[in-house]
């Protein structure tokens, strides 16, 4: 039978059965359904029985009833209806349905074999039915029924601790008390099979196991936490050191080799300085002094080497620290750049030519 079942409860506060009274047709829930497939795998599917659920369930059915006042949904028994070799007798029939905080609750006019059976306890509860085409896919083995089909007076119930039976606990004998027990714990048992997603066959001891596994693992990451929490805060204080002493090292550095910085260039060399401290202090300590007592003034004149070479007294060979500053002076003009980017860019395309200079200014010369 392709279809899927779940079991409701119907319970009256006095402890004895109204046939006009509300029973609880759809309660809430995620309920696992084990089911035999065509290849031979048995797989377990998740029915949620959500807001959502109630309130389409009680929606489809007024729309039915507005279509044709005469609708009505079938208690049976055990599903008897979808049996070709089994009784279709009605235990009731259904006109109406409401949506409460715990599901969906439903009442209707009791035939006479059917209230008879609920009354004389033949029967302590309901399950409700929906097909396929009426439920729709929320996840891969998770689907919400949007309708009920029929239902049916079962004693076999698949809820567990989500139901009460037709009476008041209070009027159950021992026997029957202790029945009921079992089913609470075998619904635990499911929920927890369903929440770790295990085969629906796994024992108690391995179901205790994974909960335990569980509860480690959880216990591990608040310990994961805890660390991660220290170490962040450690991270932050030591970033925020790092930014106080690279600004203090580089405006210890600009004011150190402030004479070879040309005016309005010293945010351009602090821009350079905080992206490549050591490479770009190496670079400034490495530029031509002026000469004490000399007014301050550009070493080098734009424009190309052979223009610059060419004021100089005939037979004058160029120096390795004019040649630089004039390639400086090329590229400031080419690619537009300022000096202190130009002279990084020289220094790194033309590393010989660098070289050269920087040693002829450490040779004194």
């Amino acid at each position: 039978m392709n279809q899927s079942q779940i079991s409701a409860p119907f319970l009256n506060r006095e402890g004895e059965f109204d046939p006009d009274g509300w029973f609880h047709l759809v309660p809430k829930g995620t309920f696992p359904i084990t089911r035999l497939e065509k290849d031979g795998v048995r797989r377990t599917y998740f029915q949620v029985i959500d807001d959502t659920a109630v309130d389409r369930i009680v929606a489809a059915f007024a729309n039915k009833q507005q279509a044709d006042p005469g609708y009505r949904i079938m208690v049976g028994f055990e599903h008897f209806a979808h049996q070709s070799d089994k009784s279709s007798e009605a235990a009731c029939w259904v006109d109406a349905m409401e949506v409460r905080p715990d599901g969906v609750w439903a009442k209707g006019k009791w035939t006479d074999i059917g209230e008879a059976a609920v009354k004389n306890r033949r029967f302590r509860y309901l399950s409700p039915v929906w097909f396929p085409r009426q439920t729709e896919t929320i996840a891969e083995n998770r689907f919400r029924p949007v309708e009920v089909n029929d239902a049916g007076l079962t004693n076999k119930p698949n809820l567990g601790d989500a139901l009460q039976p037709f009476w008041n606990r209070e009027e159950f004998n021992g026997r029957e008390a202790s029945t009921h027990q079992p089913t609470h714990q075998n619904t635990m048992k499911d929920r927890l099979i369903a929440l770790f997603k295990m085969d629906a066959g796994a024992t108690d001891d391995q179901v205790i196991g994974q909960a335990t596994a569980f509860m480690n693992r959880a216990a591990e990451l608040d310990t994961l936490k805890g660390t991660h929490d220290t170490l962040r805060t450690t991270h932050t204080a030591l970033e925020n050191r790092f930014k106080t002493l690279l600004s203090s090292s580089v405006t210890a550095e600009l004011e150190a080799n402030k004479d070879v910085i040309p005016e309005g260039q010293q945010d351009a060399w602090k821009n350079r300085l905080e992206a490549d401290f050591d490479g770009t202090a190496a670079l400034l300590r490495g530029l031509k002094r002026p000469e004490k007592g000399k007014t301050h003034s550009p070493v080098h004149k734009p424009g190309k080497g052979a223009a610059a070479a060419a004021t100089k007294t005939e037979g004058e060979d160029e120096s390795a620290q004019d040649a630089f500053m004039n390639r400086v002076a090329e590229v400031m003009t080419k690619r537009d750049l300022d000096k202190a980017d130009a002279i990084a860019a020289v220094a790194s395309d033309e590393p010989d030519l660098y070289a050269a200079y920087r040693e002829e200014l450490n040779s004194g010369e």
